[in-house]
């Protein structure tokens, strides 16, 4: 099992961990159902490939960098918004480094502190920022906005770094502000 561990921390816990698990659990099933090959190639291709697997689905979340903070400064908790516009986002992050969500390839694990940020609007992921600002439409009712700094793998840090703020949004003439 050393081996396989020290296979695994060698490959990111991304694109590439989930394509070596697919390729092998494909083999092995190839070779199952085919009945080719020793039996024992058989066994041990089938043990690796849900090692690789296992490894994929564990790949625990990451540390978070140890000053990384993040805040949503607009809208504010229990603004009242116009349905059906944008809403300007205003994002502040502070110790941390924002690359693009495309980078999924390190040689090494990256840097602790970079990764870009991940806009959430009812727990439902809308896009991927790399900058404090960005914008949101909604639809009319109560709605919860967060931003969540992640990494470059799209890995919530544990503890989670995140903001949020809960707003309503309203039609104009609706009897509120729009």
């Amino acid at each position: 099992m050393l081996l396989a561990d020290g296979f695994l921390d060698s490959i990111p816990p991304g694109p590439a961990l989930l394509a070596v698990a697919a390729l092998l659990v494909a083999a092995a099933m190839y070779l199952f159902l085919r009945r080719r090959g020793a039996p024992i190639v058989r066994i041990a291709l089938v043990v690796l490939a849900l090692t690789v697997l296992t490894g994929y689905l564990s790949a625990g979340s990451p540390k978070p960098p140890p000053r990384a903070t993040i805040h949503l400064l607009s809208p504010t908790d229990g603004e009242v918004l116009p349905a059906g516009s944008p809403i300007p986002l205003l994002i502040q992050l502070k110790g941390a480094v924002l690359v693009p969500p495309a980078i999924q390839t390190f040689a090494t694990p990256p840097p602790a502190n970079v990764g870009h940020i991940h806009i959430l609007v009812d727990g439902h992921l809308r896009t991927m920022q790399l900058s404090g600002r960005a914008q949101v439409t909604l639809s009319p009712g109560r709605h919860s906005i967060a931003v969540e700094f992640v990494d470059p793998y799209h890995r919530s840090f544990s503890p989670r770094i995140i903001d949020s703020v809960n707003v309503i949004a309203r039609r104009s003439g609706a009897g509120g502000q729009a």
